[in-house]
């Protein structure tokens, strides 16, 4: 059996996947991505290998339309520096010592790029961190940024806490689905303020799911879920907010591929791509006026 975007070494069957050049600089690594499908049964491998793929392609046309949606592997990256540099685990409880130290970095860059520039003062004023940041550390300014915001997932917690105080039936296997759904919403659009998502957000993530693989009922569900989510915390919170869940269309995308019904299941469990909360827009000045308070 031959099996498209693989490889085997020592037996094992490996995914991959070139990244698309209009990409690349999303990614700032390899031009490749590789996975280890854990495996040596080629009819196994050809599974998982056409998950991946929707995946990705459903991703990169996700991408195309949102210049600011970015791939996971940037966003864990910068987790991974925050930890691996400035012992920063988690980003609430940070040492402001350490968060300072990180926006010095982030600011010596900054006055570095401004100096190389033909106008020094305005190229400071205006550059963005895409500039003369590499992913990783746009990703990890972007988590600094977000220290104490209300976030997506403290308006979970809010909805489970009022569930909870209600005492519904089914109260574990209700929190459970809400956990895996936004946690899917999440993987692609990001942990953000509530404010901060638009209904552009929930169509895009719409359309994703429907070019993943699932179905229409399977993201209606899901659209259900989360929207409960938004309107509680909306609600006990006393949000001036727009619904952006409110009667958004789901209808089953042309030319959709027909998949088995082992497959579907496979596609509707797993987690989705994510989204990080990049600072777009942001400009040298206000970096520095980014404080660890």
């Amino acid at each position: 059996m031959t099996l498209k975007h693989s490889f085997t070494r020592s037996g094992a069957i490996y995914w991959q996947r070139r990244i698309p050049k209009r990409h690349m600089g999303r990614y700032g690594s390899a031009p490749t991505l590789k996975h280890n499908l854990r495996t040596r049964d080629p009819a196994v491998a050809a599974r998982k290998i056409a998950q991946l793929d929707d995946e990705h392609d459903a991703l990169w046309l996700a991408m195309d339309k949102d210049p600011s949606i970015v791939p996971p592997q940037v966003r864990n990256s910068g987790a991974v520096l925050l930890e691996r540099e400035y012992g920063i685990q988690h980003i609430n409880n940070a040492c402001e010592n350490a968060l300072d130290a990180f926006l010095e970095r982030i600011e010596d860059k900054c006055r570095d790029h401004a100096l190389a520039q033909f106008d020094p003062e305005h190229a400071y004023a205006t550059a963005t961190p895409e500039e003369f940041l590499d992913p990783a550390e746009v990703a990890a300014l972007a988590l600094v940024r977000r220290k104490d915001a209300f976030l997506l997932s403290d308006a979970i917690e809010v909805y489970q806490t009022e569930h909870r105080n209600a005492g519904q039936q089914g109260f574990d296997k209700t929190i459970h689905v809400t956990r895996m759904y936004c946690a899917k919403f999440t993987k692609l659009l990001g942990n953000k303020e509530l404010s901060a998502y638009t209904r552009e957000d929930v169509k895009t993530f719409r359309d994703f799911m429907l070019s993943s693989g699932s179905k229409t009922t399977s993201v209606r569900r899901c659209f259900r879920s989360i929207a409960a989510v938004f309107r509680k915390a909306i609600a006990e919170w006393a949000l001036q907010l727009p619904d952006i869940w409110d009667r958004v269309t789901i209808r089953p995308r042309p030319n959709s591929r027909v998949t088995s019904r082992h497959s579907s299941h496979a596609k509707s469990s797993r987690v989705l791509i994510s989204r990080s909360n990049l600072p777009y827009g942001l400009t040298c000045s206000q970096i520095k006026g980014v404080s660890a308070a």
